[in-house]
């Protein structure tokens, strides 16, 4: 049984803590081994944490459409992304309540940067930041201009319409 299909074994078993080692193992060695990085993905509990991962796989496999994929997949799930400061908004008048991990508190460990932070930390308040918007946030933002521009035209046909109003007016 080779080393990626020992760390499947032990993820569908449900001992996900056991299968990380290997997979960091597996990684380190060759980061271009795609399928090794979805399996160490499976082993974290968030999305955030997933989706840091494979933005991490996608800088060591650019262009990977698998990859691209994924990212795309769970950057849907990610809750939307708050309005930034300059932007105030009424939401922002109201606490947050924090985002719950499945992930023990403190320190979880996941694969990010360059191959010689493999295995650094990541905190929970890193994962509770709101994330750059992706293409989730870019579809749902071009979906609404078509409706934005026809509310632009209408507001324009009124008030040329009160003008045209206002001149036979003056005219009678």
């Amino acid at each position: 049984m080779t080393e990626i299909q020992r760390a499947m074994s032990l993820i569908r078993q449900g001992n996900k803590k056991e299968a990380q080692p290997i997979l960091e193992g597996l990684i380190r060695s060759d980061p271009q081994d795609v399928m090794s990085w979805f399996w160490y993905a499976e082993t974290l509990g968030s999305t955030h944490t997933r989706v840091k991962l494979l933005e991490v796989c996608l800088n060591h496999n650019p262009g990977n459409p698998q990859v691209i994929r994924a990212l795309r997949l769970l950057r849907v799930q990610l809750p939307s992304v708050r309005p930034p400061p300059s932007m105030p908004s009424q939401a922002e008048s109201f606490p947050s309540t924090p985002v719950k991990h499945e992930e023990p508190a403190g320190a979880i460990n996941v694969l990010v940067g360059d191959e010689s932070s493999i295995g650094a930390s990541v905190s929970d308040e890193d994962l509770t930041n709101p994330l750059p918007p992706g293409p989730a946030f870019e579809e749902r933002v071009r979906s609404f201009f078509p409706l934005a521009a026809l509310v632009v035209v209408c507001m324009l046909m009124v008030i040329l319409w009160n003008v045209f109003n206002y001149y036979v007016n003056l005219l009678r």
